[in-house]
């Protein structure tokens, strides 16, 4: 299966705990990229069947996620609300968009995601 993983970037555990669920997956087989912003956590020797993709910010992965190349979309989001922008650009893709697949710590978080 090939995965997109949407890492904010930051100091916190938000990117930690993203590249680990990424480097997760592509031990189990799928072939993932990570798209994030420079940050410490940021792997420089990635695991076997994941590419690092480094962007400015989460709408320069837009295109590629868009493109129909990814079967499935993780987003590791923060353990606090934020309106993230990915949401409404899936919505316009309309059922040509790839599976999503939200985490964090807590459990679910409450993004308003009306696209699931």
């Amino acid at each position: 299966m090939k995965i997109a993983c949407l890492i904010p970037g930051g100091l916190g555990g938000t990117q930690k705990a993203g590249w680990l669920f990424a480097g997760g997956l592509a031990r189990l087989g799928h072939e993932v990229v990570g798209y994030s912003s420079k940050g410490p956590f940021v792997p420089e020797d990635p695991v076997q069947g994941l590419s690092v993709e480094i962007i400015a910010n989460e709408c320069d992965s837009f295109p590629a996620i868009g493109d129909g190349r990814f079967d499935a979309l993780h987003v590791h989001m923060p353990g606090y609300y934020i309106r993230h922008p990915i949401y409404p650009f899936l919505k316009s893709l309309g059922k040509k968009r790839p599976r999503v697949v939200e985490t964090n710590v807590f459990g679910c978080s409450r993004t308003g995601g009306q696209t699931r």
